[in-house]
């Protein structure tokens, strides 16, 4: 390796900041004591002159390497750390930290049954190391099955299977069933430096925008959120879905943190016109100022299925075909969304040994219908094996 010993090329430069090595600056040492005291100075590195200038020149090499993250700490392309988010912060740009998986779960209760935050605990069948916690403690007013947030107990991307979190682990009295029968919004570890980088430079790069389309590309990405649509009324009067004038409603399917919401919606949301919604959240802005938002939590609607299948020697089982129904039908539902007769049909010809489906049905109340269901726009359409039935 070349040693780089003219001093005049360290430090600032027209291509950055270069740092000395030791043995660059042990060899500009040692050739200054051969210039200045003697060129016949002992400085073998053995002798005690030698090993004198190696003790100066690895301390130099330790201050001009802290000069160098001094210097790139100006510059957000070359910062690392904490210094990279002191740089993220000027612009109003925060690194993601470490996030757990987030899933709602329907939760059977009997009337007056509190589940706890951190303490009541819920586990992958098979797999009582992966645990998950409600987000929020929660109260059964009555009898009844109830969609509850829940957040794994640890960070980290965790992967999150349908219908495979159904273990009550705390065994508390009057909590009887669990079951996670939406897609689970996976954890991770955090942002690293390079990706901190990209996320600055998209945040300071995307246009402005106001509209509908815009507010649900924002909040889709934050953490918990699982799905995300806007109702907008720009008329004078309230609409069919009870969005009152010139004002929008954001719905919100998941767990998100309620200021990270609050704030997005805020600063995102078209000067003078109110976010609407069921739920009140706020945020502080830089300013100090306490910036109070609505928005509605989207609600789960729990779809019955009853269909009657022709099946060869291969066919998965019905336990199988459950499960694999579901999860297709779960990944193309998003609030509001109808439910198709049709696609039920479609995809359970699909399934391996099913030739033919001899009748379908579908409902929201228990009773079989055989049309397609309308889905408020404020829920979404949910599919738990336990509510399919083979006739």
């Amino acid at each position: 390796m070349t040693l780089i010993t003219d001093t005049s090329l360290w430090g600032v430069q027209p291509t950055g900041f270069y740092a000395p090595n030791v043995e660059e600056i042990l060899a500009v040492i040692n050739q200054d004591l051969h210039d200045v005291v003697s060129p016949d100075l002992d400085l073998d590195p053995d002798s005690p002159d030698g090993q004198r200038s190696g003790v100066v020149a690895r301390q130099l090499a330790l201050v001009w390497a802290g000069l160098k993250v001094v210097h790139d700490a100006n510059n957000p392309d070359n910062a690392e750390g904490e210094l990279l988010d002191d740089l993220l912060a000027l612009t109003g740009v925060t690194r993601e930290g470490p996030r757990p998986t987030v899933v709602t779960a329907l939760c059977t209760l009997t009337a007056g049954t509190t589940l706890l935050a951190g303490v009541s605990m819920a586990s992958v069948v098979n797999r009582p190391d992966q645990t998950y916690t409600p987000i929020a403690d929660f109260t059964a007013l009555a009898d009844g099955s109830y969609s509850i947030p829940f957040q794994a107990t640890e960070t980290g991307p965790q992967q999150l299977t349908l219908y495979t979190l159904t273990v009550v682990q705390t065994g508390e009295t009057g909590w009887t069933d669990v079951i996670n029968n939406a897609p689970a919004a996976v954890g991770s570890d955090g942002m690293t430096d390079a990706e901190a980088r990209l996320f600055r430079e998209q945040e300071l790069t995307r246009a402005g925008s106001a509209t509908a389309a815009a507010l649900v590309a924002d909040i889709s990405v934050l953490d918990g959120v699982a799905s995300c649509a806007v109702l907008e009324n720009d008329t004078d009067t309230t609409d069919l879905y009870g969005v009152e004038p010139h004002s929008f409603e954001v719905l919100v399917y998941g767990a998100p943190d309620t200021a990270t919401l609050a704030q997005k919606i805020w600063e995102n949301k078209p000067a003078g016109i109110p976010a609407n919604g069921t739920t009140e959240i706020s945020y502080t802005d830089a300013g100090g100022t306490l910036r109070t938002v609505s928005y509605t939590p989207i609600a789960a609607s729990a779809i019955k299925i009853w269909i009657e299948l022709v099946t060869t020697d291969e066919y998965v089982g019905d336990e199988t075909f459950a499960d694999n129904l579901c999860a297709l039908l779960t990944a193309e539902a998003t609030a509001g969304s109808k439910v198709y007769l049709s696609h039920v049909t479609a995809f359970a010809l699909r399934e391996t040994g099913v030739v033919d489906v001899l009748s379908t049905a579908i409902s929201l109340t228990g009773t079989p219908t055989y049309s397609n269901l309308t889905i408020d726009p404020r829920h979404i359409a949910t599919f738990n094996p336990a509510d399919v039935t083979l006739v």
